[in-house]
C-alpha cells in the first residue's frame, strides 16, 4: 500500500471512504444521537437556554457532570447548585453548547480508540485535547467571539484520530507515537511512513457524523498552514485557531517541566501571535491563564476518557511556552511540505471549488454542487495555468465578491 505522501487527491478521497468502513469495524457509532440533537439546536438562531436545559436533562451522565462543574471553584458559588436549570443559567448558552456537544462527540470517538495497548495513548491524547479545547475557546474570544463554543469542540476533536489510528494500525504505531514529542512531528511521521494519518482518520470521522463545515473543515485542516491572506469569515478564523491549538506541545503527565523557559516579550512567537491571530503579549498571558482555569474545571467532565495532564501551577509555564512556540513562524514551517498537498476550498460563482497539489508539477481542482456532491475533477500544471483558464476548464463564471483573487494568489504561492 502507498504511503500517504504519495497519494493523489483522488486516492485520498478513496482512502477516506475506506477509513469510514474501518471506523465501523472498531465500534465507532454512526452518529451520536444526543450530539446530533445538540447540533440541530445550535443551528436554530431562536434556541434559548431552556431548550438546551430540556435536552441536557434527558442525559443523567451529562447532567451530573454539569452540576459538578457549576459547583467548582471556577464559579465560586456561595450556595451549592443543585438543579440543572440553575446550573445552565450559571454556565450560559455558549458554555452549554461547547461542553454538551464536546462531551458526546468525544465519548463516541473514544469508544473506538481505547482498548488494549492503545488505552494509555487514548487517555493521554484526550487529556491534552481538553486543554487544546480550552485554549481554542479562549483564542476565539479574541478573534471569533461569536464562535467560542465551536472553537472548543474543534480544539477537543482535532486529535481524535490519533487513538483511532493507533487502534487501526496496532503495535506498528506505538514507536512512532512515542518518538514524536510534538503534534507536528507526529503528523509528519505518519505522512511520510504510513498509509494514512490521524488527520485522514478524523476527516473520515467528520464525514461519517455529517458534521457541519464550520466544525469539520477546521478539524480537517488543523495541520494545514493558514493562508497568508487574512480572511475574516468564521471558517477561516476557526482554521487559524485550530492550526495554533494543534501545534502546541503539551508534555505527558510524567514529563519534567521544571526547566521550562519563562514567557517574556522576547519569547519566540509573541510577534507572530499578533500577526497570525491578533494577540499582543498581555493578551497571550491572559489566554494562557484563563485556559488553565477552564481546564482545571473541565477535565473532571471528561474523566471517563481523559487523563489529567497536570495541576494548574505545573501547566502555567508549559502551556504558555507551548502557545508562543506554536505561534512562531519557525514552528509553522514544520508543516509547510505537508500543507502544500492539502486541499483549500474556495467559493466562485456560487459554487465550491477545492484545489490541491498532487505532484511537484501538477494540481487538481474539484467542483462541488450545493449539496457537497463532487461534480467534476480537473487536473492542471499549476506553474503554467492562469486563473481564467482554470475557471474556464471548470465551467464557472466568476462573480463580484467571490474568491477568484484568492485562488489566483494561492496558485501564485504554489508555483513560487
Amino acid at each position: 500500500m502507498k504511503i500517504r505522501a504519495l497519494l493523489s487527491a483522488t486516492e485520498v478521497a478513496e482512502l477516506h471512504e475506506t477509513i469510514v468502513g474501518k471506523l465501523d469495524r472498531i465500534g465507532v457509532e454512526s452518529q451520536p444521537e444526543l450530539a446530533i440533537k445538540i447540533l440541530e439546536l445550535t443551528s436554530m438562531p431562536q434556541a434559548q437556554l431552556q431548550d438546551y436545559a430540556k435536552l441536557i436533562k434527558t442525559d443523567p451522565g451529562l447532567s451530573g457532570r454539569l452540576l459538578k462543574l457549576s459547583n467548582s471553584a471556577l464559579f465560586a458559588q456561595r450556595r451549592p447548585v443543585t438543579s440543572i436549570d440553575r446550573a445552565c443559567l450559571l454556565l450560559g448558552v455558549e458554555r452549554l453548547k461547547s461542553i454538551s456537544l464536546g462531551f458526546h462527540l468525544s465519548r463516541a470517538a473514544a469508544m473506538g480508540g481505547s482498548s488494549g495497548g492503545t488505552r494509555s495513548i487514548s487517555r493521554e491524547v484526550w487529556g491534552q485535547s481538553v486543554m487544546r479545547a480550552c485554549i481554542a475557546a479562549e483564542l476565539a474570544r479574541h478573534s471569533a467571539p461569536q464562535f467560542t463554543s465551536e472553537a472548543f469542540v474543534i480544539g477537543l476533536m482535532i486529535d481524535a484520530g490519533i487513538p483511532l489510528l493507533a487502534r487501526m494500525i496496532g503495535e506498528e504505531y506505538m514507536p512512532l507515537y512515542a518518538a514524536a514529542n510534538t503534534p507536528g512531528r507526529l503528523y509528519r511521521s505518519e505522512f511520510e511512513t504510513l498509509s494514512m494519518t490521524h488527520v485522514d482518520v478524523v476527516s473520515a470521522l467528520a464525514r461519517k457524523w455529517r458534521l457541519p463545515d464550520l466544525l469539520a473543515r477546521p478539524i480537517e485542516l488543523h495541520h494545514s498552514k493558514p493562508s497568508e491572506i487574512k480572511r475574516d469569515e468564521p471558517l477561516f478564523r476557526l482554521h487559524r485557531i485550530a492550526y495554533i491549538a494543534g501545534l502546541i506541545e503539551l508534555a505527558p503527565p510524567n514529563a519534567d517541566s521544571s526547566a521550562a523557559p519563562v514567557l517574556t516579550t522576547s519569547s519566540p512567537g509573541v510577534s507572530t501571535a499578533a500577526r497570525v491571530i491578533g494577540l499582543q503579549q498581555q493578551e497571550v498571558d491572559a489566554v494562557v491563564q484563563r485556559s488553565i482555569n477552564e481546564y482545571a474545571a473541565a477535565i473532571d467532565l471528561f474523566e471517563s476518557i481523559a487523563g489529567n495532564i497536570g495541576d494548574p501551577e505545573q501547566l502555567l509555564e508549559r502551556v504558555g511556552v507551548g502557545l508562543v512556540n506554536a505561534l512562531d513562524s519557525a514552528v509553522e514551517e514544520n508543516v509547510r511540505v505537508e500543507s502544500s498537498r492539502l486541499p483549500e476550498r474556495f467559493l466562485v460563482g456560487g459554487q465550491a471549488v477545492e484545489v490541491a497539489r498532487e505532484t511537484d508539477a501538477d494540481a487538481v481542482a474539484f467542483l462541488f454542487d450545493s449539496k457537497g456532491q463532487r461534480l467534476m475533477v480537473h487536473r492542471f500544471e499549476f506553474r503554467s495555468v492562469t486563473i481564467d483558464a482554470l475557471l474556464l476548464a471548470l465551467g464557472i463564471k466568476p462573480e463580484n465578491g467571490d474568491d477568484t483573487p484568492v485562488i489566483a494568489e494561492y496558485l501564485r504561492r504554489m508555483a513560487a
